[in-house]
Formats: C-alpha cells, structure tokens, sequence
C-alpha cells in the first residue's frame, strides 16, 4: 500500500485551547476573517517558531513528522549561518546518552556560543525501546553544563497526545519557563 502525502496547510491549537468543526465537521479557515473568529486559537506552524521549546502533539498518521520536517526547513531558511540544527527520531534510539548527549552537533552546541535547534521526533515510539528516555530527558537537561546554556536550545519535539508524560511536560516547563514553552 503507497503512502498518500496531502500537502495541505495544517494549523494547530495549544492544548488549551478550543476548534470549532460547526460546518458539519470542516474547519472554517482560521486565515479569513470568519475562520479566524471561529477559531481564534488555531495558528500555522510558523507562528509557534519563537517558542524555544514545542512540542507537537497528535494522533498517529495526522502528519507529526511531516510538519516537523517542513519546520527544520524552514528553521534552517531562517536561522542565522552560525545557529545549527539536529534532528533525531527517537524510535531508532537505544541509549540516550549515546544517542543525543554525545552527538557531535550537541556537543560542539555546548562547547560553542551558537543557538541549537534540536527536532526530536516520535518520542511516544522511542519509550517503547528506552523506558526511561522521558526521566532521562529531564534528568540530563537539569544538570549544570547545560543549565547554563538551556537559553541557546530550541527544542522541537513530537508525540502522541495520550503517552506524553507529565513528568516530561513539567520539566520542560521548568527548564524554559512558562512563557517560553508551547504545547
């Protein structure tokens, strides 16, 4: 069976926010007038970019990866030279320490002054390999030689709506602030 590929424009809501399907079930376009009074919490992806930390969430094969690879390129038309970007699918990781930590894109990140724009993708199927990969995140982002340069990385990172920990979401929290982080 092929793989049917919709380049159509997607449009996401924050958690906590509300989408309205009032015409039998369509989404009025939130870029016209009466889509944007209809759903005033929609936004495209572009939108959410000034965000250090996002994470994307959805159901499976509503189109998580592919917005998130049109986000790394359009990341990497918009970034200044110096700034970097890695992407990583956590499905394929075994360890994470090896698997991120001591990639050489982050670590060069950590030794330099440039900004890191770290695109995590699947994380709900990473946790199926790596139990501990949420606690790990978190663990490892709280140590102090990355404490001190959290303010550099901007972290892109996809999953499921219902296995997102809330561990996960905390601690992303607290690394970036409140203000800084997207859901």
């Amino acid at each position: 069976m092929s793989q049917q590929n919709y380049n159509w424009k997607r449009f996401w809501c924050p958690r906590s926010g509300n989408i309205s399907l009032r015409d039998g079930g369509y989404l009025d376009d939130p870029n016209t007038e009466w889509g944007k009074a209809c759903n005033p919490d929609l936004v495209s992806l572009e939108e959410f970019t000034d965000f250090p930390c996002l994470i994307l969430l959805g159901e499976p094969g509503i189109g998580k990866t592919n917005e998130l690879e049109k986000l790394k390129k359009y990341t990497e038309k918009t970034i200044c030279e110096s700034n970097k970007v890695l992407i990583l699918n956590l499905r394929s990781f075994t360890n994470l320490r090896e698997d991120l930590f001591k990639d050489e894109t982050f670590i060069n990140w950590l030794k330099g002054s440039h900004h890191l724009y770290l695109f995590l993708d699947s994380l709900d199927e990473g946790l199926l390999s790596i139990k501990n990969l949420a606690i790990g995140l978190v663990d490892e982002f709280k140590k102090p030689q990355y404490q001190s340069h959290i303010n550099r990385l901007h972290l892109r990172l996809t999953c499921r709506t219902f296995v997102f920990p809330a561990i996960l979401e905390d601690g992303l929290k607290a690394f970036w602030g409140e203000d800084n982080f997207a859901l």
